[in-house]
């Protein structure tokens, strides 16, 4: 009796890790870690943009559009940190209440699961906007862990 092995075919990784670094990765010409901000201005500023992040991407990116023209470097910089972190959120958001509904089609109970994972997503987002907001209110950066680049 002999046994034969097949050779299995491993996909790359490269798409998925691609994906992984663009997430990631912060927008070019954003500050430095270790950058700290004196001016309380723009400390309270950046505080506000990131707690504004409590109502998502609608409180994030009008106080973008409305401060965009008179904020400085730093408020400017975690303004944006902030909304790109709330696109991330609002489109996982959206993305898990359609797989929500489609699987309330198939296996109602189903739905629940879909349901207390949204819940965990704005829980975490709104813990998240707090403590950047306060990390920045201290004048330091504040990053998420995960942002998609859309304002850079």
């Amino acid at each position: 009796m002999s046994q034969s092995t097949a050779a299995v075919a491993v996909p790359s990784n490269a798409a998925t890790n691609s994906v992984v670094s663009s997430l990631t990765q912060m927008a070019p010409g954003a500050l430095p870690a270790t950058y700290v901000e004196a001016d309380a201005a723009q400390c309270g500023e950046a505080k506000v943009g990131h707690i504004l992040g409590i109502f998502g991407i609608l409180g994030t990116g009008i106080w973008y559009l409305v401060k965009r023209e008179t904020a400085g470097t730093f408020a400017r910089d975690q303004m944006k940190e902030a909304f790109n972190f709330q696109m991330v959120v609002f489109l996982v958001a959206i993305g898990v209440g359609v797989l929500g509904a489609v699987a309330a089609m198939i296996v109602g109970p189903l739905a629940m699961v879909f349901s207390l994972g949204n819940l965990a997503l704005v829980v975490t987002s709104i813990v998240l906007s707090v403590k950047n907001g306060m990390k920045a209110g201290k004048g330091e950066v504040a990053r998420y862990p995960v942002r998609l680049n859309v304002l850079k």
